[in-house]
């Protein structure tokens, strides 16, 4: 859903007022486009002091005493967050990631007000705590604007920087064993001092999945835990933040770039070009689910999100949430009717799963990478249909690589399938097959993909599975066959969730008051209310009520409840069980 900025201007986008570019590679805004003058030395940011401690406690008076609407309780909450991170880590053992990119600058700022208020708190002196900040540098691939930023930062604030000039993985397992030996010279205690990584990481960032603002290392990283300050905020917040503070960024935000990736994988967003070619500032973008549409693949030293893999072997026997996204430009067209959702919905609900979007989508790369970025970071596992094959509208895997951040590589595995598959079908060895360009094009998938084997029929084309995606085929008779082997083999068990039906001769208006007081009751009871299209055909009108959970003894007495609510308890035709509506057409407002 596309969220406009509260100010006006042209096709509802804010207007940039005073950009003030101080040094290269550096911007900052002397007003803020929303209505809230914020000049430098009232929230404490430009002082001319040299008492970092009091500047950074004003900041956090200044944070606290936030006025704006969209970010003010956003800021309380990311404090809090931060505050406590201090309290149980302490000031040494929490370093902050400090990419030089605007969720970085926004939580390297909220650190140091949280670190001035713990200091104050505890009776600690803020110059010798110094905010600790990590910095992962790629010679070749960094931008030389955000190199410069990183430098004007660190040295601005006397923030205490640690560099590597490797990959993050590596860095960070550096970084964590050099704390392990300095803390062994300092103390004599041998069980392992935790440490917090204060990350950048928002909610729709591509692998970042559930986690929380407390989120510990996955098993194949060095022991650590996650802190995510601002994983609740979203492209706006960080914007109004940064423009209401007054705070400096990269000026590569000011041409036009809403996600700083590297050199290489990096461009100005195209949906903020201006017909004579330049572009309009970030803030500018009013659909904020087109953040990455600058971005290619992921580089390998993003932090925030890399620290959750995607792992070859990742399991979905705990999935408990679903999404699906459907691919053709035919269907939403209307050319081909779209057999496959509904059939999926029914095979989900027999797998106890609970669907959480279903999307259509055209057969655009850039459309579907920001749904499956959205749907992987709601959901458990993700189902696509359609997009496969080798002609020019076959981009699903292409998107699956770049939502997921993997490189295309060649599948020896996919290609081996392809050869025997091919030479049982034309009598020959496999020795004699060649492949085409188009089958060629086939066997190249994500960097982790793997294919799945149906165990009842192990010769028939593999299901494959990058990451938390499974990718089927769009022609229904294959989909269906697909999902039927993920549904019987490779979903969880479960029973499967009491659920009741009552059967009313009365409209949905005369039973609202009824059904609300039960809703308000039993919370733990998903209800639902639907006009039964049916009962016209028998002269009246009907409606149907469900209640629905996990625990059948409370569905019964949720159910019970609600009719004895009812003022016209005669209405009730039948109270039975169902797991769907057996061809009735039913319909739902």
């Amino acid at each position: 859903m596309s969220r406009r900025w509260p100010a006006s201007g042209a096709g509802g986008l804010t207007r940039s007022r005073g950009c003030k570019k101080e040094r290269r590679g550096i911007s900052r805004r002397e007003n803020s486009p929303f209505g809230v003058r914020a000049n430098a030395n009232e929230v404490g940011v430009e002082a001319k002091s040299n008492d970092q401690g009091k500047d950074a406690m004003a900041l956090y008076r200044n944070l606290i005493s936030c006025d704006e609407p969209t970010i003010r309780g956003s800021i309380s909450k990311s404090l809090g967050i931060l505050s406590q991170a201090f309290r149980v880590y302490g000031p040494r053992s929490v370093i902050i990631s400090f990419n030089g990119g605007k969720d970085a600058v926004v939580g390297m700022h909220l650190a140091r007000a949280a670190l001035a208020k713990h200091c104050e708190d505890s009776g600690l002196n803020f110059e010798e705590q110094k905010l600790r900040v990590i910095y992962f540098l790629s010679q070749e691939r960094e931008f030389p604007e955000v190199r410069e930023f990183v430098e004007n930062q660190v040295s601005k604030f006397n923030l205490d920087l640690i560099t590597y000039e490797t990959d993050f993985v590596s860095g960070l397992k550096e970084c964590i064993e050099k704390e392990k030996h300095k803390r062994a010279l300092e103390t004599t205690e041998k069980d392992p001092f935790p440490m917090g990584f204060v990350l950048g990481t928002r909610k729709g960032d591509p692998n970042c999945g559930k986690q929380n603002h407390f989120e510990p290392s996955s098993d194949w990283m060095p022991a650590f835990m996650r802190i995510n300050p601002i994983l609740d905020w979203d492209y706006g917040q960080i914007w109004n933040f940064l423009l209401w503070a007054n705070l400096e960024y990269p000026s590569l935000y000011d041409s036009g770039y809403t996600s700083l990736g590297g050199t290489h994988d990096t461009r100005p967003n195209p949906h903020l070009k201006k017909p004579d070619g330049t572009y309009f500032p970030a803030h500018y973008l009013s659909d904020w689910t087109l953040e990455r549409a600058g971005r290619d693949l992921r580089r390998s030293s993003d932090m925030e999100c890399d620290l959750q893999k995607v792992q070859p072997g990742f399991s979905s026997a705990n999935a408990r949430t679903v999404g699906l996204i459907v691919v053709g430009d035919e269907i939403l067209k209307g050319r081909t009717p779209d057999t496959n959702s509904p059939y999926a919905l029914v095979k989900f609900r027999e797998a106890c799963l609970q669907v959480k979007r279903v999307a259509v989508v055209p057969d655009q790369e850039d459309d579907i990478v920001e749904e499956l970025r959205r749907q992987v970071s709601a959901c458990d596992v993700v189902v696509t249909s359609g997009g496969l094959g080798p002609t020019h509208d076959d981009v699903t895997l292409y998107a699956v690589a770049r939502a997921l951040g993997q490189p295309m590589q060649r599948s020896r595995k996919m290609e081996d399938h392809i050869r025997k598959t091919k030479a049982e079908r034309n009598g020959i060895s496999v020795d004699e097959v060649s492949l085409t360009d188009g089958e060629q094009a086939m066997a190249t998938l994500p960097l982790g993909s793997f294919l799945r084997k149906n165990p009842d029929k192990p010769q028939a084309w593999p299901i494959l599975q990058c990451g938390r995606v499974f990718v089927l085929p769009g022609v229904p008779g294959f989909f269906e066959e697909k999902l039927d082997t993920i549904c019987e083999h490779f979903l969880p068990k479960r029973r499967k969730t009491p659920l009741l039906r009552a059967r009313l001769s009365v409209d949905e208006l005369s039973i609202v008051s009824a059904l609300n007081t039960a809703v308000d009751r039993y919370s733990r009871v998903s209800f639902g209310s639907y006009p039964l299209i049916s009962g016209r055909k028998e002269g009246g009108v009907q409606t149907v009520v469900t209640a629905e959970s996990e625990n059948e003894a409370e569905v019964k007495e949720a159910m019970a409840y609600f009719i004895e609510c009812l003022s016209n308890k005669s209405s009730v035709l039948s109270v039975d069980t169902y797991n769907r509506l057996h061809g009735e057409s039913a319909s739902s407002d």
